[in-house]
C-alpha cells in the first residue's frame, strides 16, 4: 500500500534557505565526485523534520566518483556541540551523485540507511537528501561534458524514511524557509563556522542555479528502483575515464538512452531497457562530420539482448578508429595520385 500523498504543507520537511544554497555550493565544488555531510534540527508536533544547519564533507571524508564517507570524528564534534548548544539532534543526512541521471537512492544508500538506524535504535525516522546535476541545455549534448561548465543547476532531491529499517523511502518536497538559518547565524557571529565545515571558505549557490521541488502533491516510494541504477553504474563504470565523464543519460518512457562520445568524430546512441539496464534495444552511430546516423543494431547482435557496455564501447571505438582511417585514405588518395603522376614522368 502506498502511503498517502503530503498535501498540507505544514507536513513537509523544512529547510533554510542558507542551508540549501550552502549544500548546492559545496556539491557544485565537488564535481564531479560525490561530496556530502549531516543533516541537524528538530521534529514538529507532526513530527516533520525541520534542517536548522548542516555541515559538509570534514577534512578525513572520502569524496570519490561513486562513494561518499563523511569524516566520522568530524561528525562526532559537531554532534555533540549542536546538541549540548543548540538542543538540536541529528535527523538525517546528504549527499550528491555527480552521475547522470542519479537523483534517486542508490541500493547502496538504502542499506547504509538501515544499517545505521539498526546501530542506532533511537533514530526512528531519518532525512535523507541527493543532490543531482543537470547539465547547460545551451551545449549541444554531444558536446564533450568534460569541455562544459561543470553544470548550470543542482536539484534537491528529498526523502523521507518514516520506519527507516523497512529500507524504503519517500520522496517529498521541502518547505523553504526564507533568509538565514538563525543557528548558522550564531556560529557566524561566534566565528565558529569550523564545526560545520573544514575550511572557512564555504561556498553558496545562488538561488536560481538550485531546483527543489515544492509541489505538495507529488510523492512517490522507492522499492527496488534503486538496484537498476546500481546496475547501470557497474556497466558505466566498465567504461574509460573519459567516457564516464562524458556520457549523458536521458530517460523516455520504458527507456535509457545513453549518448557516449567515441571518438572526437563519432558518438554512439545506445538504447536500454529502463527495468534491465543490460538488455540493450538499440545502438545507433553518428558522425558529427557528416550528420549521418547508421543503425548497428542488427550489426551487433543487440535487439534486446544482453550486452555489457564495456567490451561493446570497445568494438565501436574500434570499428570508429577503423573507419577513420578508410575517410583519410580517402582523402589523401586524390593528393597521392596527384602528385604521383608528375613525378612518374619525370623519372620516365
Amino acid at each position: 500500500m502506498n502511503p498517502a500523498p503530503v498535501n498540507n504543507i505544514s507536513h513537509v520537511p523544512a529547510i533554510y534557505e542558507s542551508e540549501l544554497r550552502v549544500m548546492g555550493g559545496l556539491a557544485l565544488r565537488g564535481y564531479p565526485y560525490e561530496c556530502g555531510g549531516n543533516l541537524f534540527g528538530f521534529y514538529t508536533r507532526d513530527r516533520c523534520p525541520v534542517i536548522s544547519l548542516l555541515t559538509g564533507p570534514g577534512p578525513n571524508a572520502t569524496c570519490e566518483r561513486f562513494h561518499f564517507a563523511q569524516d566520522y570524528a568530524f561528525f562526532l564534534r559537531a554532534n555533540q556541540f549542536f546538541h549540548a548548544e543548540f538542543g538540536i539532534e541529528w535527523i538525517g543526512d546528504w549527499h550528491s551523485h555527480p552521475h547522470p541521471g542519479a537523483n534517486e537512492p542508490s541500493r547502496g544508500d538504502l542499506n547504509q540507511v538501515m544499517t545505521l538506524t539498526r546501530r542506532n535504535p533511537q533514530i526512528e525516522r531519518w532525512l535523507d537528501i541527493i543532490v543531482s546535476f543537470e547539465r547547460n541545455r545551451a551545449y549541444n549534448r554531444f558536446f564533450p561534458a568534460s569541455l562544459h561548465p561543470a553544470t548550470n543547476a543542482v536539484s534537491i532531491n528529498a526523502f523521507l524514511y518514516p520506519d527507516p529499517q523497512q529500507g524504503q523511502a519517500l520522496r517529498t518536497p521541502l518547505r523553504v524557509l526564507p533568509g538565514m538559518s538563525p543557528l548558522r547565524s550564531a556560529l557566524v557571529s561566534r566565528n565558529s563556522l569550523q564545526l560545520c565545515h573544514s575550511s572557512s571558505n564555504v561556498p553558496q549557490a545562488p538561488m536560481e542555479r538550485i531546483r527543489c521541488e515544492s509541489n505538495a502533491d507529488t510523492t512517490e516510494r522507492f522499492h527496488h528502483r534503486s538496484e537498476k541504477n546500481d546496475i547501470l553504474a557497474a556497466q558505466i563504470r566498465e567504461l574509460p575515464e573519459a567516457a564516464q565523464q562524458s556520457i549523458e543519460i536521458r530517460r523516455a518512457p520504458g527507456l535509457l538512452i545513453l549518448t557516449i562520445p567515441i571518438t572526437a568524430s563519432y558518438i554512439a546512441v545506445i538504447g536500454l531497457k529502463e527495468n534491465n539496464p543490460t538488455s540493450i534495444l538499440r545502438i545507433l552511430v553518428k558522425d558529427m562530420r557528416t550528420d549521418e546516423t547508421r543503425d548497428l543494431t542488427s550489426a551487433y547482435g543487440a535487439n534486446g539482448r544482453s550486452i555489457r557496455l564495456g567490451p561493446l564501447y570497445e568494438r565501436l571505438h574500434a570499428q570508429a578508429a577503423r573507419q577513420h582511417n578508410v575517410d583519410t585514405w580517402s582523402k589523401l588518395r586524390p593528393l597521392i595520385t596527384r602528385f604521383w603522376r608528375p613525378w612518374s614522368a619525370v623519372q620516365s
